[in-house]
């Protein structure tokens, strides 16, 4: 890993590694300026249910809410 350089835009990157009925596993990486400077691996248990009600309610037309999803 390299230290990201002060002022520098960073990117994390995150793709799902796996997928349950009850549990996920994400990797994310962080890169700046085409260099990674960070690496995690997170799991999460899936309760169900909306977690965030309301996300991305009042964001004007044409914009996002700031999460947006990989296709």
């Amino acid at each position: 890993f390299r230290p990201a350089t002060a002022g520098a835009w960073v990117e994390a990157r995150a793709k799902e590694v796996n997928l349950s009925r009850r549990t996920a596993t994400y990797q994310v990486e962080v890169v700046s300026e085409g260099k990674l400077v960070a690496l995690f691996t997170g799991t999460v248990c899936r309760l169900g249910g909306d977690a965030f009600p309301g996300a991305g309610e009042g964001v004007p037309s044409g914009q996002n809410s700031g999460w947006e999803e990989e296709g």
